[in-house]
């Protein structure tokens, strides 16, 4: 019935009928996953994906479109038992991801769908072996080299996840997730932040409008003791006008990395639901809170905590009285 209304829509607007579309290519997508039939589901399926496709034909910034088409990819490779074509669609997932991310601003949506990408790959052993050989067959898949990377460093095999990454972060700067991923890689083997810091900066052009990214190159920056860099990088979100939600969340914790984050400080400034975190040689940091476990943040307090990072600055999280 709903698509009955949809396509009669479709005939009666003169307008841009993306909002039509978009709603098909979710009813499809859903009626491909709930039915039983395998032949009848690709159809909704190829069908849902012309939708979807149709609506970035009309606006190529349209984030709800990218995201609806990557659950559908990632819906079908959750529902495949093919071990081949389920790695095909996980990849197909995360090639629309990465065409979102360097296109719209509100990127949480497409954020989750990697994340879930991830959460089912880790959770399915046989999907390491399914993409191995998927880079082996297509040695040039820069996505399916990301998922494996991604993978192996996951699995604590960060050399592993470098030595897949290596000609990606040679060839494709527009690649800035690889760039990420493979110098979190190098910190997790050891190498110095300084390293670290320069393959990041190798895919600036496109990573400066993704909060994560910033956060990430900010915080080794800043890790570097080189607070004045890690200041530009951290005021390139507001001069992109990147949502203020996306600027706030931490997204890069050193600690999770293998890198020593837990620093003691005083407690300077407290203000109605924040406060801020003296710590000698260091710019003065954001606590988001004025209260922790119970107990209210006041000045001259004795605080160790996690140095961690968002896309616009430093941020302390869990301190805990010394």
């Amino acid at each position: 019935m709903a698509l009955g209304q949809i396509e009669q829509g479709l005939e009666l607007t003169d307008d841009s009928p993306r909002v039509l579309y978009h709603t098909k290519g979710v009813i499809l997508s859903r009626l491909a996953d709930a039915t039983e039939s395998v032949d009848i589901a690709r159809k909704r399926m190829a069908q849902s994906e012309s939708a979807f496709r149709r609506v970035l034909s009309m606006n190529a910034r349209d984030a709800y479109a990218y995201q609806g088409l990557a659950e559908m990819y990632l819906a079908w490779a959750k529902r495949t038992i093919d071990d081949d074509e389920r790695a095909s669609y996980l990849a197909k997932s995360e090639e629309v991801i990465s065409q979102g991310l360097k296109e719209v601003r509100d990127k949480d949506g497409l954020w989750i769908v990697s994340s879930e990408v991830e959460e089912f790959v880790g959770n399915d052993p046989k999907q390491l072996v399914a993409l191995e050989r998927a880079v082996r067959d297509a040695p040039a898949s820069v996505v399916a080299r990301y998922l494996l990377a991604r993978k192996y460093r996951a699995d604590g095999k960060p050399a592993n996840a470098i030595a897949v990454l290596e000609s990606v972060v040679q060839s494709y700067p527009e690649e800035f997730r690889s760039y990420r991923e493979y110098a979190l890689a190098l910190l997790q083997t050891g190498e110095p932040l300084l390293r670290a810091i320069n393959t990041l900066r190798l895919s600036s052009l496109y990573g400066m409008s993704d909060p994560r990214y910033l956060a990430t190159l900010g915080g080794l920056y800043y890790l570097d003791k080189q607070f004045g860099e890690a200041e530009k990088i951290f005021s390139e979100g507001l001069r992109k006008e990147l949502p203020a939600r996306d600027l706030q969340i931490v997204r890069f914790r050193p600690g999770l990395e293998g890198l020593a984050n837990r620093v003691t400080g005083t407690v300077g400034q407290v203000s109605a639901g924040y406060s801020f975190i003296d710590v000698p040689g260091f710019p003065r940091i954001l606590c988001p809170a004025s209260k922790y476990g119970g107990v209210v943040l006041r000045s001259g307090m004795r605080v160790d905590f996690d140095l961690t990072f968002s896309a616009k600055s430093a941020v302390a999280e869990s301190p805990v009285l010394v």
